[in-house]
């Protein structure tokens, strides 16, 4: 039986398996690439690998391209190779999750930052803006343009500001 694992992350993976009846094995997955795993394998042998990684997100590639809103770093498939359509798919899953999650954890901080120096006794504090700006090496347009306002005033009206108007706001100072 044959099993190919994918990586649908940026990083390269060495990717350790136990087969039953085996020792440890590694075998290093580059960046949007797949391997087969080496040697003939049973159906328990396959059975135990997906069991070691499912607990760390592996699903089968058929899953990996119907979830939402979840990271899948690695999908494999049994028989056959994981198509270059599902990895391109789940590596687009797989960004726009990381561009949310961050985008959530700079607005998180920017709340906590702001109420941090509003308890300190910082009264003359109204509201509070952070920005992110990546800045690439080339000089090209940055991927990330992104920035925080937290009113005290009214701080259900913390409001993330993207994109132009972040670049406008970042201008002027």
């Amino acid at each position: 039986m044959r099993m190919y694992v994918a990586n649908c992350t940026k990083q390269v993976r060495d990717f350790h398996y136990r087969v039953p009846e085996s020792g440890v094995r590694m075998q290093k997955i580059e960046i949007g690439r797949q391997i087969e795993i080496a040697g003939d394998l049973s159906q328990p042998d396959v059975d135990a690998i997906i069991a070691q990684h499912a607990v760390y997100g592996m699903k089968s590639v058929e899953d990996a391209r119907k979830v939402r809103g979840k990271f899948t770093g690695l999908c494999y498939s049994i028989g056959k190779p994981v198509s270059i359509e599902s990895m391109q798919i789940v590596l687009t899953k797989n960004d726009d999750v990381l561009t949310e999650r961050g985008q959530q954890l700079r607005t998180e901080a920017a709340v906590a930052t702001s109420a941090a120096i509003t308890q300190g006794g910082q009264q003359g504090l109204k509201s509070l803006e952070t920005s992110i700006v990546e800045v690439k090496k080339d000089g090209g347009e940055p991927d990330v343009t992104e920035g925080v306002r937290v009113d005290s005033a009214a701080p259900e009206k913390t409001q993330v500001v993207k994109g132009a108007e972040a670049k406008a706001k970042l201008k002027t100072r």
